[in-house]
């Protein structure tokens, strides 16, 4: 059995976001590591990607949909998490992009469906530090996976959206930051939580202002 008859991974970008879905993603309901759950549309090339929760945040068209469709529907471990949220000046909306780890092994390998679950765990906590790991697993990865439970070479995906001045498209979410940790203490009811939430929040669409603004102007 080969390694892509056992896991498939890698970064997608959402291809469609509603007004409401763009919304979602740039409050504080989505953090950069959370898990996320990807459904099958009947009859069609699209995945919704919803969060725990259940609301959906956006919808994937995967060239490799075959794959990700049989993986889904045949009881695969199917992991995916947020890698990634940016806005774009041209849509006026925000988008998101995603990580998947998709894998099976036999009921029997528990050693082998720990260590896989255990990468799949690291790979989120990377993500919510703002790292950007390779999850495609060449060579011998997967293989150091069964064995140690983890594998990192420290190379880093590059970004999937041009964020060059004149694109109008600026990062929004790329790590787990200090709002976050805000809004769990907003959560938890703590007033001065919710205060400099609201204050971070300002200070995070004036930036994303002024950059655009900028950008705009400069092409």
């Amino acid at each position: 059995m080969s390694k892509v008859d056992v896991y498939i991974g890698g970064y997608l970008l959402f291809d469609e976001v509603t007004q409401e879905e763009s919304g979602r993603l740039a409050s504080n309901l989505c953090v950069i590591g959370m898990p996320l759950t990807i459904t099958y549309v009947n009859d069609s090339d699209r995945f919704v990607v919803s969060v725990p929760t259940g609301e959906t945040i956006g919808t994937i068209r995967p060239k490799n949909k075959l794959a990700m469709r049989s993986a889904l529907e045949d009881g695969w471990t199917c992991k995916a998490w947020l890698s990634l949220v940016y806005y774009n000046n041209d849509t006026k909306l925000f988008g998101g992009e995603l990580v998947y780890q998709f894998y099976h092994v036999k009921t029997s390998q528990v050693a082998e469906q720990a260590a896989l679950d255990n990468y799949a765990q690291r790979t989120s906590e990377r993500l919510a530090a703002g790292n950007r790991p390779d999850v495609v697993l060449t060579g011998t990865a997967y293989d150091t996976i069964i064995e140690t439970g983890d594998w990192n070479d420290n190379s880093k995906q590059a970004l999937l959206i041009d964020t060059s001045r004149s694109s109008g498209t600026v990062v929004f979410k790329r790590k787990k930051g200090f709002a976050d940790k805000l809004a769990a203490g907003a959560i938890e009811h703590n007033p001065g939580c919710r205060v400099a939430l609201i204050i971070a929040a300002l200070i995070l669409i004036a930036i994303i202002v002024i950059i655009v603004i900028s950008c705009t102007s400069n092409q």
